[in-house]
């Protein structure tokens, strides 16, 4: 319980805003009545910690919360996966990898036999990695290679610290020893000075690997017949640079193999900084020719499936830069962590999806398989170039209607455009009303004298744009948004939800018994081929498709027959991989209507965030109110 209370604690720390007891749940494992009674424990023991409104939950005091988070860790652990992850912590950070069973039982205030108990689990977790424990004369041995046992501590600093990545207190609890601080500087300082930029997660990536070989640094073996391949002669004199910074403070000296691995990690983590001024030629030199070609064919398909163009220059160049580095990383076996995938994944499952898909073609050409994180990695170039896209094409047209002379008509648009950049484009100026019926295809009238006119968004406002002229056409352009996204999926609704694909509280044992038995019927009744429930499996297996309790289903090609979503509501959760979902919406998607398919991840994304509407969903009692309910969030 103590965990869970510090995993929340973390997730509220590393948000600015209101969460809601769903979204918490979600993070933490747990249903929202647990939330609610942790929430309330927690300000029993630390009263005003924690905001509580309608709204959801909010960090009161952010230092006082960090303060309580350290005293809550170090206080001796009392639970089984807690003792379970001390008997680790001890084995891999304490000065001797043998420890007394006597004493470490005694330290938890629990028997021997306890502790016995709790090894015999431990060894279950830890025979991924080829690391084992023995028993000798009542000591625990632990056993297995250097290079395993590293990467068991990196995820075991990884787990505690996922919640609230950037924080490089939990790191420091860990290595009290260490200057953690000092090294990150150290690593900034140089990369900057050499016109190197680095990411935050990246950066934390870098400094966890440095740090544990630092701790483990009198374990380690040296490798002399490991073969050190060739890298880039300016990053070995970076690593060489911080290498010698490092020693003079930690007192410890790096191998000739240890410093190749910081060239390679290095490597595939920084970008430099003037990549903008790339050409076609330099950047066919840094990357490669086949980067550049599995470029290209990623833009090819995602433009015939999604209808996206991928093409604008400087997502090209940064997005060429990353896929050199990734492919750099599988090549070498180098686990990039990614912090942000569940936040990623469950408020962009758009997004995140076509990184799956884009994820897909690199998987075929390259042959590497990769992680969520890595996933979640490509989900940050494609969002930022949709977000960048979205905000020009879906801006509000308006006219504006100005009967002064064209010098002050000017200065009147500069105004407007200086303030509402972001969401208006401004298609005409005119002197008379009565030219308004030239114009097609606008949806704002912007005037500066009282018209007589049936459109139904018009904007009154002075001669000078003043505070309240700001707040009508601010109020206009919020209107006429929430029209063309009510009308758009309202017309989506009546003509791709069927009552012949609706289930209400069926008895699903799992993810793949709700795949056969709504997939099944699709197929039978003649809406996808015999295959779309493989297809289905296939894309689950790259990466689940649930999104906190909602799953969305679908295959990595649009290949229905006819477009269709087939719809369960739960009231008892089913197990969708290591999620509990209670709606699942299942999308068989013809290529036609590709672009109904962004229209309804944001559309469903929206009922996600939104506690009180996944409320009113699960009380449908039928598929008319399934339906009606539906229709009013639009």
């Amino acid at each position: 319980m103590k965990d869970r209370k510090i995993k929340l604690l973390r997730c509220l720390l590393n948000k600015n805003d209101w969460q809601t007891s769903i979204y918490l749940s979600q993070t933490a494992g747990c249903s929202s009545r647990t939330i609610k009674k942790y929430i309330a424990e927690i300000l029993d023991e630390y009263p005003d910690l924690i905001i509580t409104s309608r709204n959801g939950y909010l960090i009161n005091n952010r230092n006082k919360t960090l303060e309580n988070i350290r005293v809550m860790q170090n206080q001796m652990p009392d639970f089984e996966k807690e003792r379970q992850k001390y008997i680790l912590k001890q084995l891999l950070l304490a000065p001797s990898e043998v420890q007394n069973i006597d004493k470490i039982a005694g330290d938890l205030c629990v028997s021997s036999l306890t502790i016995l108990n709790d090894v015999a689990k431990v060894k279950q977790k830890i025979s991924s990695y080829d690391l084992t424990i023995k028993t000798r004369n009542y000591n625990l041995v632990f056993c297995g290679s250097e290079a395993q046992k590293k990467k068991l501590l990196s995820t075991l600093i990884y787990n505690d610290s996922k919640e609230n990545f950037y924080s490089y207190e939990i790191l420091q609890d860990y290595f009290p020893n260490i200057n953690i601080k000092l090294i990150k500087t150290i690593l900034v300082d140089t990369l900057n000075k050499n016109n190197y930029f680095i990411d935050d997660f990246s950066l934390q990536n870098l400094l966890i690997h440095i740090v544990i070989l630092i701790q483990r640094k009198d374990k380690c073996v040296v490798d002399n017949d490991r073969k050190v391949l060739f890298t880039n002669a300016h990053i070995q004199r970076i690593v060489s640079e911080i290498s010698e910074k490092i020693s003079d403070h930690v007192q410890v000296r790096f191998t000739e193999s240890e410093r190749y691995d910081l060239c390679l990690l290095i490597m595939t983590r920084i970008i430099k900084d003037n990549q903008y001024e790339f050409s076609n030629d330099s950047l066919n030199e840094v990357v490669g020719a086949k980067v550049l070609s599995l470029v290209d064919i990623i833009k090819e398909n995602v433009k015939k499936d999604f209808n996206i163009d991928l093409s604008n220059k400087d997502f090209i160049i940064r997005f060429s830069l990353h896929l050199k580095n990734l492919i750099t990383r599988c090549e070498n076996h180098i686990v990039l962590r990614n912090p942000d995938m569940l936040t990623i994944k469950d408020n962009y499952p758009f997004i995140y999806d076509l990184s799956v898909y884009i994820t897909n073609i690199f998987t075929k050409y390259t042959g590497y398989i990769l992680t969520e994180d890595e996933i979640a990695y490509i989900a940050l170039h494609i969002g930022f170039l949709i977000e960048e896209n979205k905000a020009i094409n879906s801006k509000v047209k308006a006219i504006v209607i100005c009967p002064k002379r064209l010098y002050y008509s000017n200065v009147l648009t500069d105004k407007i455009l200086d303030v509402f950049k972001n969401s208006l484009v401004i298609t005409a100026v005119t002197n008379h009303v009565e030219d308004i019926n030239h114009y097609e295809k606008y949806d704002l009238l912007i005037s500066t004298i009282d018209i007589i006119t049936d459109f139904k968004h018009v904007a009154r406002i002075s001669d000078y744009v003043n505070h309240s002229d700001i707040a009508k056409i601010s109020s206009q352009i919020d209107e006429i948004f929430k029209m063309k996204t009510r009308n758009s999926i309202e017309s989506k609704l009546n003509t791709l939800f069927n009552k012949d694909f609706f289930y209400l509280n069926h008895n699903f044992k799992d993810e793949k018994s709700a795949i056969k038995t709504m997939s099944d019927n699709l197929y039978q009744k003649g809406y996808v081929e015999q295959d779309f429930k493989n297809k289905l499996l296939e894309r689950e297996k790259i990466s689940s498709s649930s999104f906190m309790n909602i799953a969305i289903p679908h295959p990595l090609e649009m290949c229905a027959i006819s477009s269709v979503i087939s719809v369960a509501l739960n009231e008892s959760p089913i197990l969708w991989n290591d999620k509990h979902v209670n709606i699942v919406f299942m999308l068989a998607i013809n290529i036609e209507d590709k672009q109904v398919f962004k229209d309804l991840f944001d559309f469903i994304t929206e009922i996600i965030s939104d506690e009180e509407k996944i409320s009113v969903v699960l009380k449908s009692r039928n598929y008319e109110e399934f339906i009606s309910n539906l229709v009013s969030f639009c």
